[in-house]
């Protein structure tokens, strides 16, 4: 997981990704909220995510 800055037309936006052995998923997103997480992932998992 993570979530990188940058630059669009002079407004900071926010790219997201999540990646695994067999999958990467993008998210491009105005906030670095955690509402941004759980619209790319859902808020009801039943799975961990494990930060480093």
């Amino acid at each position: 997981m993570d979530e990188t800055p940058w630059c669009v037309k002079g407004v900071k936006e926010w790219l997201w990704t999540a990646t695994g052995q067999d999958f990467c998923l993008f998210h491009a997103a105005d906030t670095r909220s955690r509402a941004e997480l759980e619209t790319m992932l859902g808020n009801e998992a039943s799975w961990c995510v494990e930060f480093r």
